[in-house]
């Protein structure tokens, strides 16, 4: 998949199922900045509390 920046707008995706296991398809990487800026924020969301 490629996604085209648009100002104001964000990518979410899951990288676990509901069953907690790992989803092979959520396997991600960036491209290379030829013109401007990149900018990335991450959020975790977990299933359960962590310790």
């Amino acid at each position: 998949m490629c996604v085209k920046p648009i100002k104001g707008d964000a990518v979410l995706f899951w990288s676990m199922g509901l069953d907690g296991q790992s989803d092979p398809n959520s396997i991600h990487g960036g491209c290379e900045v030829l013109s401007g800026e990149k900018w990335s924020a991450t959020k975790w969301m977990r299933q359960r509390p962590t310790t």
